[in-house]
């Protein structure tokens, strides 16, 4: 249900619809705990970011010529405008549920013949195309394990029967328990703050905004950093194992790149690429 100009509603109603998970009017979500500026100028410096960028990239060209795609979680346009610059693309439709982001994207593309920006729930969006690539980059760990089941669903629902779902993201090392969990988060932002120290000042804006998702993490877990003030956490990074049950609960079968050793990965989680196809 939108809200109408001279529509009068109940308070109670009002509250969940602007602060709960009705999200028909403004919502913000990464730009709650994360300066979109700074990470759109600084994310691409984060350690492993250019690798899984190519890899996805490639996974997704080997599909053939003329794709249609739906890029879901486009954020401030990162991965987008590689999606529009490839020659394997037709049409990209990249769907963002933070109002600023989506700004930020009908900006940068305005001008676009290729892409068109839409604010919409990637839980719940239900568009009536189908597409031969549905993607996302940095983008998985913004879904709440709550609602990963829905949200693959819909996944395998927007693609073609011979489509490909393609998607990076940073993983935790394996976990048994919240204490294990929690751990796991801490190993994998200490990991890449210490990369973005040893770039020197050019990884100082990188800190920052790793910082801030870290501690949306722990907000997400439950924990409550001195350092902030947030209310609720928007970062809700699994393990690998966690993931990949995810999917296949959603019937995809799958192929994963992981971009560290085993001993790395155990270490201090990593960066994965997937490709996943529907059963």
């Amino acid at each position: 249900m939108e809200i109408r100009e001279g529509q009068w509603l109940p308070l109670g109603e009002l509250v969940a619809k602007v602060f709960g998970r009705d999200r028909s009017v403004y919502s913000k979500e990464m730009s709650r705990y994360i300066p979109l500026r700074e990470y759109h100028e600084n994310e691409e410096r984060h350690v492993g970011y250019r690798e899984m960028v190519e890899a996805m990239r490639r996974w997704i060209s080997e599909r053939g010529e003329a794709l249609d795609v739906l890029e879901v979680g486009a954020g401030t346009g990162l991965f987008t405008k590689q999606l529009e610059s490839a020659s394997c693309t037709r049409r990209v439709i990249a769907i963002e549920i933070d109002d600023d982001c989506i700004a930020m994207l009908r900006s940068a593309f305005e001008e676009s013949s290729k892409v068109d920006c839409v604010r919409g729930d990637a839980v719940r969006y239900d568009g009536s195309r189908r597409f031969d690539i549905v993607c996302s980059a940095f983008a998985e760990h913004h879904i709440r394990s709550e609602d990963r089941r829905d949200y693959l669903g819909r996944v395998r629902r927007h693609l073609k029967p011979d489509g490909l779902f393609v998607c990076g993201d940073e993983f935790l090392r394996p976990y048994a328990n919240k204490a294990e969990r929690r751990a796991a988060l801490d190993a994998w932002h200490g990991y890449v703050i210490d990369q973005a120290r040893a770039l020197g000042g050019d990884g100082d804006g990188l800190i920052k905004i790793e910082t801030l998702a870290w501690h949306s993490g722990l907000v997400a877990l439950g924990f409550r950093p001195n350092e902030t003030n947030l209310a609720e956490g928007g970062d809700y990074k699994v393990s690998i194992a966690e993931y990949e049950q995810a999917l296949r609960d959603a019937e995809f079968r799958f192929e994963r790149l992981r971009l560290s050793s085993e001993r790395e990965y155990r270490e201090r989680g990593s960066i994965c690429v997937y490709r996943a196809w529907p059963v």
